[in-house]
């Protein structure tokens, strides 16, 4: 993958049409916000701020988006003016795996993941509320 560099004024373009080997401009977006992420890496400060313009669209996510950057680092992602942007990302979770809340065990329930379960004190809504455990996704 090229490494795309912004032009002046440190803003970059990501669209769903785009490819990742582009420049990130307007007319040549780049693909993901990660490659806009990384063709700002170490171009922006608190006084030359980078902008990341996302146009509209749906992007599908694999995996998180790391955003994290370093303190030095300014840079605003936003949905291009007046266009909707949605991003998701989804895991296919195996049938096997959900469990319903009414079946698990003592020690289960004690789990931080399951610290709502005290709500649900009625075992009619404690059958109706499945559970999957996500650390084992």
């Amino acid at each position: 993958m090229a490494q795309a560099r912004p032009g002046r004024g440190e803003v970059v373009f990501v669209a769903t049409d785009g490819d990742d080997a582009n420049p990130g401009t307007k007319k040549a977006p780049l693909r993901t916000v990660q490659a806009a992420r990384d063709a700002l890496a170490g171009q922006t400060s608190a006084r030359h701020r980078g902008t990341v313009w996302i146009r509209g669209g749906e992007y599908v996510l694999d995996e998180a988006i790391d955003l994290t950057g370093a303190d030095h680092s300014w840079v605003t992602y936003a949905a291009y003016r007046g266009e909707d942007v949605e991003i998701t990302g989804a895991h296919e979770l195996d049938r096997a795996g959900w469990k319903p809340l009414a079946d698990l065990t003592a020690e289960e329930l004690a789990a931080p993941a399951y610290s709502s379960h005290t709500r649900l004190n009625t075992p009619q809504l404690r059958e109706g509320v499945w559970t999957f455990d996500l650390g084992e996704a």
